[in-house]
């Protein structure tokens, strides 16, 4: 069941870009990992000090197309997640849990690739 697993956990791995690109090459279309790249990382302290709340930023990356990783940040801000779309508000839609996520991109995230 989605609503029951862990991904942040099980798909978690300490890469930068370089590193995403080839944990996900030659995967199904769809293959995602999370991790914490220096662009989440920034973001996390400017939104920390602009909006003096508990934030958190992580990055999503996915396997768009055929040699093609593809990067989305998400924001966890009032027990919420965001995909952060340069809002330094952050607003707009919002995700209850990462399994809500990934449930609302669709065939786009579909195989985590799990650490072993």
């Amino acid at each position: 069941m989605l609503e029951k697993r862990d991904f942040i956990h099980e798909a978690w791995h300490l890469v930068d870009r370089i590193g995403a690109e080839k944990l996900l090459e030659n995967k199904a279309l769809g293959s995602f990992i999370f991790r914490k790249d220096l662009y989440a990382e920034m973001l996390e302290n400017q939104l920390k000090l602009n909006l003096d709340e508990k934030i958190s930023c992580l990055t999503l990356s996915y396997l768009a197309e055929v040699d093609k990783v593809e990067d989305r940040t998400l924001v966890h801000k009032n027990n919420r997640w965001y995909f952060y779309d340069d809002n330094t508000h952050v607003s707009g839609p919002s995700f209850e849990s990462i399994p809500a996520v990934i449930k609302s991109m669709g065939s786009k995230l579909t195989f985590p690739i799990v650490k072993k």
